[in-house]
């Protein structure tokens, strides 16, 4: 492809005063035949956590479309993990890996029901845990038989491109009253081992979202929510309930859980941020009246940098921490936008760069990188 550095570059640069090299970053669809030209590039800047954020013009991440197999495999890394733990290490994680991802139901019902003989495919998963606690491994193989169920409906593979296909994303109403009710017992009865408990405390909220008992999932959550270690299986729970939030036309609640999300942990971003969606601005208004903190607070303002108005984002952090790094990833978007328009305008004059620009946002900048109270006042510089 050719790359083309228009003169519209040069005035910007000239009238600016913006010194460094130029950078050249693609859009984000790879199959577009085009550059644009920057020459203030995010990535040695910005924490590469933020990387899916930096500004591209056709698409809300900058990496990628917004499903992606590593979100899947980032889940089962750690459920792995979290059950070789449990186990002792004495399960070998590949028996795991089958067992808690690949297994069907039908598998794990053999192996409860005592059917699986040593002729059968079944045991080499079988097997290793002889070495241990029968009870423990009972509890196990019970639990996976509830998260199979659950799995019918909420990983169903459903092909986006095709209109026609069937959507399983409720559960029917008998079966998920029996699946309930089966899953509270057996929660109830592994209150002693918070391990398990939290596990059962996940699938309910699954359950209760996918069976459209919105109010019930938020309820369950609320109430049960506490006893638990904040980890990633609880906050898979809480964007179950920040979901029903969503489907109760409830957005300001909704908006704040996937703020959460998203600061938790880089695992959560994508998908918080696909979520968040503040409807207008009394709804905004009332989802920072709710946030309780000041860390919350950034972080929903950091969203809606991300969505909507960087410039006033990066003020209302500033007031609550300049030394927050959610500013350097809005400030490289704000930046690559203003870029973005002059170089689809083709300027003739300096004049008309300095008119483009937006001076509230180019004065305050410039105000923040020469008092230097800013985590990188070079990067403001």
């Amino acid at each position: 492809m050719k790359k083309i550095l228009h003169k519209k570059l040069f005035i910007l640069i000239s009238a600016l005063s913006f010194i460094g090299s130029a950078w050249v970053w693609a859009c984000a669809f790879s199959d577009w035949d085009e550059y644009e030209i920057s020459v203030f590039a995010p990535e040695p800047f910005a924490d590469s956590a933020f990387k899916p954020f930096f500004f591209a013009p056709n698409s809300l991440f900058y990496d990628e479309y917004f499903y992606s197999a590593s979100l899947d495999y980032k889940f089962n890394e750690d459920n792995i993990k979290d059950w070789s733990g449990y186990f002792k290490h004495q399960i070998n994680d590949s028996v795991l890996n089958y067992l808690l991802h690949t297994a069907p139901i039908t598998s794990i019902d053999s192996m409860l029901e005592k059917k699986v003989t040593s002729s059968s495919s079944l045991y080499p998963y079988i097997k290793p845990f002889k070495q241990v606690e029968p009870a423990t491994a009972q509890n196990f193989l019970n639990y996976l038989h509830f998260a199979k169920q659950n799995e019918n409906y909420a990983l169903s593979e459903k092909n986006v491109w095709e209109y026609n296909t069937p959507s399983k994303d409720s559960i029917n109403g008998m079966e998920s009253v029996k699946n309930i009710n089966d899953m509270l017992s057996n929660y109830k009865m592994f209150t002693q081992d918070n391990f398990l408990a939290q596990r059962y405390f996940f699938q309910l909220c699954r359950a209760y979202y996918f069976s459209k008992q919105y109010n019930k999932a938020i309820e369950f959550y609320n109430t049960n929510a506490a006893q638990f270690p904040q980890n990633i299986i609880q906050m898979r729970s809480l964007g179950y309930v920040a979901a029903a939030y969503h489907k109760l036309k409830k957005f300001p609640q909704a908006n704040l859980l996937y703020a959460q999300l998203y600061d938790y942990s880089n695992t959560f971003k994508k998908i918080a941020a696909f979520s968040f969606h503040p409807q207008n601005e009394k709804e905004w208004q009332q989802s920072l009246a709710l946030a309780t903190s000041k860390k919350e607070k950034i972080a929903l303002w950091h969203m809606l940098g991300i969505y909507y108005d960087e410039l006033r984002a990066m003020k209302a952090i500033y007031e609550l921490d300049p030394m927050s790094d959610k500013l350097d990833l809005l400030l490289t978007r704000y930046i690559n936008i203003q870029e973005y328009k002059l170089n689809n305008s083709y300027p003739e004059t300096i004049q008309y760069v300095r008119d483009s620009f937006n001076q509230e946002g180019y004065t305050w900048i410039k105000n923040l990188a020469d008092k230097g109270k800013i985590a990188k006042p070079y990067f403001w510089n």
